[in-house]
């Protein structure tokens, strides 16, 4: 079994209107109506004063506040775009540094696109299986934008820049991990040279798999999308999320959107920043169910349910970067 014992966000106070970005990403008075008044997206958040390292390090400092840090196995970065930083910025080895985890076992994952974050828990648990059971993995998932094209990731959403970091180990306490589906559907692997034809398929696609994966995780873990307490899925856009939530046969309410208007989709780290949310709102109390969800171009999709466990901390907000 694996527990997230700790979740911890880093969440930049600065924030680009939508109307903001019409320059940079040339985008059309059409186009700033359509992200604001359909997709819901009004604010994204950005973090100018920040390196990635910074807000990992920064991040991964809260979710390690009071834990063993010699119990500490692995450290994983879950990002989305292929490469966070350039190779000659060692990312991990830095971090492990900061962090002092000199010893820890260090990777990065990133061909799950956005569903990177939540496939973290499925890799997590099984490589824990192996170690002593106090031993815990720390998982990090953020980046920055590094440039106007994947800004609009194919014009779905606008991608903001956060962080999150959830320490995972094979103990209580900490919130149950019941179950983690994963889905990957290729055909649609070339992502922005995607043919007019092939991107109408994606699009048709979608709504019934991420509903598809979603169903799963919860049949693993012996529910149904119905009964959870709340659904926690990344920040696309608020149309989409609609029109999952009626693909689910959820009401509107059930499916937290609250971040989408504020944050904008921060690539993989969005079930996590959203949980964290929850959590501190209150919307979310002790032995509740929520189901995590997120998908990635390329096509990937992913799902993870969790049982709410005491409450082991969390961070939102900035945390301020080193």
């Amino acid at each position: 079994m694996l527990y997230v014992r700790r979740v911890a966000v880093f969440v930049p106070q600065s924030r680009l209107n939508v109307e903001e970005l019409r320059d940079p990403l040339e985008l059309t008075d059409v186009q700033v109506q359509l992200y604001r008044r359909f997709l819901g997206m009004r604010r994204i958040a950005v973090a100018p004063e920040h390196s990635v390292l910074e807000m990992l390090t920064a991040t991964g400092e809260a979710a390690l506040a009071g834990a063993d840090r010699a119990g500490v196995r692995y450290l994983i970065h879950a990002h989305t775009m292929q490469h966070a930083v350039p190779d000659s910025a060692e990312l991990l080895a830095r971090l492990r540094e900061k962090l002092g985890l000199e010893h820890t076992r260090s990777f990065a994952l990133s061909h799950q696109n956005c569903a990177a974050g939540l496939y973290t828990l499925r890799l997590a648990a099984s490589l824990l299986r192996t170690e002593r059971t106090a031993s815990t993995a720390l998982l990090l998932g953020g980046e920055k934008v590094l440039s106007p094209l994947v800004q609009q990731n194919a014009g779905l959403t606008l991608l903001g820049e956060a962080a999150a970091g959830w320490l995972v180990g094979g103990e209580r306490p900490g919130h149950e991990v019941l179950s983690v589906a994963y889905r990957v559907l290729s055909g649609f692997h070339e992502v922005f040279g995607m043919t007019d034809e092939a991107r109408r398929r994606y699009e048709r696609a979608y709504i019934p798999t991420i509903a598809e994966v979603a169903r799963e995780a919860a049949e693993a873990a012996g529910t149904s999308p119905g009964q959870v307490g709340l659904i926690l899925p990344h920040n696309v856009n608020r149309l989409f999320l609609q029109q999952f939530g009626r693909a689910l046969g959820v009401p509107g309410e059930r499916v937290f959107t609250d971040n989408v208007s504020e944050l904008g989709h921060c690539f993989c780290a969005d079930p996590f920043i959203n949980l964290s949310s929850a959590l501190t709102a209150g919307l979310l109390r002790t032995g509740d169910l929520a189901l995590l969800v997120s998908a990635g171009l390329g096509a990937t999709f992913s799902a993870a349910v969790i049982r709410v466990g005491e409450e082991v901390g969390t961070s939102v907000g900035e945390v301020p970067g080193t």
